[in-house]
């Protein structure tokens, strides 16, 4: 196996920082656009209860979205 510092190949803090930060943003988008998607088909699975029960509007999201 070769040295890494032979092949001049350096992994620095921030390169592994930047990488997690980046993947955790990917994974809370991830999961706030499955929560769109799981809102969307209730919606559509609700909509004729709601048409006979006379629901109100949903929103998407919750307290998170600001």
């Amino acid at each position: 196996m070769a040295d890494v510092k032979a092949l001049s190949i350096f992994d620095t803090f921030a390169v592994k920082q930047q990488t997690l930060r980046t993947s955790v943003e990917a994974a809370a988008m991830m999961l706030r656009i499955d929560d769109i998607i799981s809102g969307i088909s209730k919606k559509q699975r609700g909509s004729s209860q709601q048409a006979v029960m006379g629901g109100d509007d949903e929103t998407f999201g919750d307290s998170r979205d600001g």
